[in-house]
């Protein structure tokens, strides 16, 4: 009985817990592989990444003149990708030209941007 009591009253008791160690900024004594010269060769960065060569823009007129049967893609980021679960922009194009037979893509991905 008394070993049951000194169970039950040693189960109550909290220990004061230990603060955990933050290990991320500690310093190893390794070598950084930002700072490492034999990985230097395999990373591409922003300042010397190799660049398409730019186009110049297509000169456009509205209304739209789209030839028959002319195939139109749609290249964007989050609102383009958006739209694909709705059609109403394409709607609104098989509308405006119904005797055109368009062919209408989304090739948009959320995240993209696109640069010029």
């Amino acid at each position: 009985m008394i070993r049951i009591l000194l169970l039950a009253l040693v189960g109550t008791l909290s220990l004061p817990a230990a603060t955990p160690k933050d290990v991320r900024l500690t310093f190893t004594g390794q070598v950084r592989p930002d700072n490492d010269p034999a990985l230097a060769g395999y990373g591409m960065y922003e300042a010397t990444a190799p660049r398409p060569n730019l186009g110049s823009p297509r000169a456009t007129s509205l209304p739209l003149n789209l030839p028959k049967g002319a195939k139109i893609a749609f290249i964007g980021n989050t609102l383009l990708d958006r739209a694909r679960g709705f059609g109403y922009f394409e709607s609104l194009l098989q509308q405006a030209f119904p005797t055109h037979k368009l062919v209408i893509r989304n090739l948009a991905w959320a995240g993209d941007s696109i640069r010029v």
